[in-house]
């Protein structure tokens, strides 16, 4: 019983961490445009 608890905490666990995983992806791609949109206003602005 213990050994079933176990590995299906771990899978939960897994699948967070990919879950994480991808949002970060998407976090820093979101981030990077922003930057860029920020900065070409930047020197648009000058």
């Amino acid at each position: 019983m213990a050994y079933v608890f176990k590995a299906e905490a771990e899978e939960i666990v897994k699948n967070k961490c990919r879950l994480l995983g991808e949002i970060e992806k998407e976090f820093k791609a979101d981030i990077q445009a922003e930057t860029l949109r920020m900065m070409q206003n930047f020197f648009v602005d000058e």
